[in-house]
């Protein structure tokens, strides 16, 4: 049984929405590097890690061909609220649930 998010994502996914930013990977490790430096003085071991980590994800993506951009909140909704509204890949969604 789908969860009701992955139902919802789909109807968003697969509608005629035009609006919001384009957020393509590179917007979304640009945020996670910026808060990777929070890290550095407090949790050294830690930044370590997450920076290997950023790092290999980085060079994973590299080779995964862009999807095209539908229609995205990227976080749990109850409401959509467009501040967080955006085009982005359809994975963009799922990994926000996932994570």
């Amino acid at each position: 049984m789908r969860s009701p998010h992955c139902r919802t994502s789909g109807y968003i996914h697969g509608s005629s929405i035009g609006v919001g930013e384009l957020h393509t990977i590179d917007v979304e490790m640009d945020r996670l590097y910026r808060r990777l430096e929070e890290f550095q003085v407090s949790s050294p071991k830690v930044y370590l890690m997450l920076r290997d980590l950023l790092k290999r994800i980085t060079t994973k993506a590299a080779w995964i061909p862009p999807e095209a951009a539908v229609p995205s909140h990227g976080e749990n909704f109850g409401l959509i609220d467009v501040e967080y509204f955006v085009q982005a890949e359809p994975s963009f969604d799922l990994s926000k649930y996932c994570g």
